[in-house]
């Protein structure tokens, strides 16, 4: 499992990434790496306006966890 930061931006796109505590699995940090790359700058779906400013100009974290 590898947990990441993203910083969604005031305008609701993906800012900033980075994995903030790596899987120890080199390939598998790789591939997160790689799709957090491809989402910056993409638009993210807009939060219901009533916690809008929890979230735009914010980083949140979640994690990437392998299949088996």
């Amino acid at each position: 499992r590898a947990v990441v930061t993203v910083e969604i931006t005031s305008d609701g796109r993906v800012g900033g990434t980075r994995i903030s505590r790596p899987s120890g699995n080199d390939a598998f940090d790789a591939s997160v790496r790689q799709r957090l790359e491809q989402a910056e700058g993409a638009a993210v779906p807009p939060p219901p306006p009533e916690v809008a400013d929890q979230y735009l100009g914010r980083s949140i974290s979640f994690s990437f966890s392998r299949r088996n």
